[in-house]
C-alpha cells in the first residue's frame, strides 16, 4: 500500500498546476517512501529521511510568495520535532549530497542540524 501511495504522490507532482502544489506532492512522496530505506549507507538515503520535511518547507515557501522565513520556520519545526533516533540514523550515513536546488539546501541544512 505504501508503494502505491508513493506512485500516487509522484503522479500528483506531475499533474500539479502550481510549483507549491508540486512541492507538496513531492513531500507526500518522500514521506511514503521513507519506509523503504535500504541498508546501503549512501548520501541518497539522507534524502529519504529528511526529504519530506524539505519538500514541505519548499511548498510552504512557494505558497507564501517565496518567503524564506516561512521555510526556515518549517525546517526549525521539523528539527525540534524529530526524534533523537533520526539523528542517530543520519549519523551512520554520509552527509546529504550536493545539488537539487533550493530543496537540496533544505535537505543539507536539516541533515546538519539533526546531526548536531
Amino acid at each position: 500500500m505504501l508503494r502505491q501511495n508513493v506512485w500516487a504522490a509522484e503522479r500528483g507532482e506531475r499533474e500539479a498546476e502550481s510549483p507549491a502544489v508540486a512541492a507538496a506532492a513531492w513531500s507526500a512522496s518522500h514521506a511514503a517512501a521513507a519506509a523503504f530505506l535500504h541498508p546501503k549507507a549512501s548520501p541518497h538515503q539522507v534524502k529519504h529521511i529528511v526529504g519530506a520535511a524539505a519538500h514541505a518547507a519548499r511548498a510552504e515557501e512557494l505558497a507564501a510568495g517565496d518567503d524564506p522565513r516561512v521555510a526556515a520556520e518549517t525546517l526549525e519545526w521539523a528539527r525540534r520535532h524529530a526524534p533523537a533516533a533520526v539523528g542517530a540514523v543520519l549519523g551512520r550515513l554520509p552527509a546529504a549530497p550536493s545539488g537539487d536546488g533550493r530543496v537540496g539546501e533544505f535537505i543539507r541544512d536539516l541533515d546538519a542540524a539533526l546531526r548536531a
